[in-house]
């Protein structure tokens, strides 16, 4: 299993989701997928008919690429 928001997890048995489930599982509004989309932005997706469908370990990877490194987090990872 995928652990994702707080008491949300997605089987890995589907691997593909549309941008409700993305919302549901990440926090990523909608609105805010749709409007990557239309920007060329955001994760990955695929669209083999009307629908967006997003890839649940592409977006996690995604949402890990996109991390901010505060000093906090740094001086930690050095051990300090």
């Amino acid at each position: 299993m995928l652990a994702t928001k707080p008491n949300v997890t997605i089987k890995l048995e589907k691997l593909f989701g549309n941008a409700k489930e993305v919302e549901q599982a990440f926090g990523i509004p909608v609105n805010t997928l749709r409007q990557m989309r239309y920007e060329g932005k955001g994760p990955k997706y695929y669209k083999p008919g009307r629908v967006a469908l997003y890839n649940f370990e592409e977006v996690s990877e995604w949402i890990k690429y996109h991390s901010v490194h505060t000093g906090d987090s740094i001086r930690m990872e050095r051990g300090e």
